[in-house]
C-alpha cells in the first residue's frame, strides 16, 4: 500500500462536512483548500470522528440554537455559506464575537472570498474592528489581541490566489 495524503492537523483548522461523503479544510500554512471525497458515508464519518477527536471536539456538538457546530458534526457545512453560496451575515465586530468571527473568516472557501471582502469593507466593519483592537489593548486582553491577529491574517490572506 502507498500513502496518498499526509497532512498535519492544526488546531486552528476548521474542518467541514459537505454532505455525507466529503470532508474539506484549508491548510493554514499554505492556504491550500483540500477536499477528501469518500465513496461511502461510513468512511467519511470515521475520518470525521478522528479529526474531531484529535482537535478535542465532539463530532456531535450542538450549539444553543440546536444546530450542529459548523466545525464538527455530521452534515456540517461552512459557517459563512448557505444554500447556493448565499452569504450569511458576519457577527458584529465586538469582543464577545471574536471567537465566532475568527472561526468564520478562517474557513471561507476561495469562491466566496470576494463576497466576504465586500461585506467587510462596507458598513464600518473595519472601523469597529479597530475599536475592538483599541479596547482590547487598553484592557490588556491578550486572548482578544491574538484573535484579532488571526482575523486580520485571514482577511489579508483572502487576497492570495491559492
Amino acid at each position: 500500500t502507498k500513502e496518498l495524503l499526509i497532512t498535519k492537523i492544526f488546531e486552528e483548522e476548521v474542518f467541514q462536512r459537505q454532505g455525507d461523503t466529503i470532508v474539506t479544510w484549508t491548510n493554514p500554512d499554505t492556504r491550500e483548500d483540500i477536499a477528501l471525497s469518500f465513496q461511502e458515508a461510513g468512511g467519511a464519518q470515521e475520518v470525521w470522528e478522528l479529526l474531531c477527536q484529535v482537535q478535542g471536539r465532539s463530532p456531535n456538538d450542538v450549539t444553543e440554537e440546536g444546530d450542529h457546530d459548523p466545525s464538527c458534526g455530521p452534515g456540517a457545512g461552512g459557517p459563512l455559506l448557505h444554500d447556493d453560496s448565499e452569504l450569511l451575515r458576519l457577527p458584529a465586530p465586538e469582543m464577545q464575537n471574536l471567537p465566532q468571527l475568527q472561526e468564520m473568516l478562517s474557513s471561507v472557501p476561495p469562491h466566496s472570498r470576494d463576497k466576504v471582502i465586500d461585506t467587510v469593507m462596507t458598513g464600518g466593519f473595519m472601523a469597529r474592528l479597530y475599536q475592538v483592537f483599541r479596547d482590547s489593548e487598553d484592557l490588556e486582553a491578550t486572548d482578544n489581541l491574538h484573535r484579532l491577529f488571526r482575523i486580520l491574517r485571514s482577511l489579508l490572506m483572502m487576497n492570495e490566489p491559492s
